[in-house]
């Protein structure tokens, strides 16, 4: 480990020295420090796209220069992993494509055929838990000095080092991968999604991982200028549904919906892989989300902040955080649902319970982490809407499939609410599948 932690500080240190000839081109010294993180390898990049998507955490200037760190590394030897495969399927394995679909530093994956059927096979690499154990115990060591470092902007890494080394150990057991897959199928499959949907899960063991194999394109394809194909108001609205029927009927969410685990298959429809990352609420903490949201759209601050307070963030004087909410949130709900910018309104929430200095669950870090990325997807989809404007839409799918729901959250005026938006042309009641 010693030679590990020297190996790292001085990397880490020659990313931050900022030389004449770079302020001369004004070059960031905060580029050397994501050219660090890649030289240091896979648990580096990975900590640098969570600083890069975790709202309100790190200043807007580091989380820009990593945002475009790529969690992209060499293929290791496909006749290894095809053995993995082999070892794991046996006779049930017909044919492996060795050229990869895609190569991450936790695992890749290759086109094959099992029991007649095109699948997609995910295979960890070897040797990648140790390397993260390794590299994990580097990071918790360094951690400190990382926040004193003058310039980094990474105040706040010791916040997330603990949940960054669980999730990161979660994702190297495809088993449980693979249940958090079939699970949330069958979530789909029980509302009725047509819409969304989730591969279907053929075998699985913790080293390897198959699913149907989904034909369709990462949603950032057709995010560019006369890309063609679906709706993208529909698109976006569908997802949107889709997170919040998660999050506030299940109870657990994907975790990590960016553009490369979202895809548009045959008819528009998307598919929603890599489910090895999961947020989970519980089902009072999906009730509390519920109060959050109303809260929002009602300038209802009392009840945000119990809503949050549900959420399992322990507050010592939950009136003096609803009148902080108001001062920090009121301005940006001043015009309700036509011009809110829901992923600012996410950043300024967690920073008004920093500032409180509570403990933040990392399940509600984890949501705002996906606002922030549905918010991207909307600015590039749709850019004259907004995604609050499409949350309050879709409160008139809740109040007519899901009214249970909205009577734990809001007994009397969440269905007032959208009654009163419909009228003013904001929402469409119309069936959503």
């Amino acid at each position: 480990m010693a030679r590990r932690v020297l190996e790292t500080t001085a990397i880490l240190g020659l990313g931050m020295v900022r030389s004449p000839a770079d302020a001369v081109v004004g070059r960031s010294p905060l580029r050397g420090l994501r050219d660090a993180f890649i030289r240091l390898g896979p648990v580096w990049v990975k900590l640098g796209q969570v600083v890069a998507s975790t709202p309100a955490f790190f200043p807007a200037p580091v989380q820009r220069e990593l945002r475009d760190l790529l969690d992209r590394v060499p293929p290791f030897s496909p006749a290894r992993a095809e053995h993995r495969a082999r070892r794991a399927l046996g006779d049930r394995l017909e044919t492996f494509d060795p050229t990869p679909l895609a190569s991450a530093s936790l695992a890749q994956v290759h086109r094959a055929r099992v029991d007649g059927r095109s699948v997609a096979v995910k295979v960890l690499r070897p040797g990648v838990a140790e390397r993260i154990e390794l590299d994990l115990t580097v990071l918790r060591f360094l951690a400190p000095m990382l926040e004193r470092l003058p310039g980094s902007g990474l105040t706040r890494l010791g916040d997330v080092v603990d949940d960054f080394a669980r999730t990161l150990r979660g994702e190297l057991d495809l088993d449980r991968e693979a249940a958090e897959t079939a699970a949330a199928r069958a979530f789909l499959a029980r509302v009725g999604s047509e819409d969304v949907f989730v591969p279907s899960v053929v075998a699985a063991t913790r080293e390897v991982l198959v699913t149907e194999l989904v034909e369709g394109v990462p949603i950032d394809a057709v995010l560019r200028p006369g890309a063609g194909g679906p709706d993208p108001a529909r698109l976006l609205q569908s997802m949107l549904l889709r997170l919040q029927e998660m999050v506030l009927v299940r109870g657990r969410f994907h975790g990590d919906l960016h553009a490369g685990n979202v895809l548009v298959a045959g008819e528009g429809r998307l598919a929603w892989i890599d489910w090895g990352i999961v947020g989970s609420l519980g089902p009072d903490g999906a009730v509390a989300a519920g109060r959050v949201l109303a809260g929002a759209l009602q300038l209802d601050f009392t009840r945000l902040a119990e809503g949050i307070e549900g959420l399992g963030v322990s507050l010592t004087d939950r009136p003096a955080l609803a009148a902080e909410l108001e001062r920090a949130l009121a301005p940006l709900l001043a015009d309700r649902v036509r011009a809110v910018d829901l992923s600012r309104l996410s950043r300024r929430t967690l920073g008004v319970l920093l500032r409180h200095r509570v403990e933040v669950p990392a399940s509600l870090v984890l949501l705002a982490k996906q606002v922030a990325y549905f918010d991207r997807f909307a600015r590039a989809l749709v850019p004259h809407r907004r995604l609050l404007e499409d949350a309050t839409e879709i409160l008139a799918y809740f109040v007519a499939v899901h009214p249970q729901l909205v009577e734990q959250i809001a007994p009397d005026d969440l269905a007032d609410l959208v009654g009163e938006s419909s009228r003013g042309g904001a929402v469409s009641a119309r069936p959503m599948r």
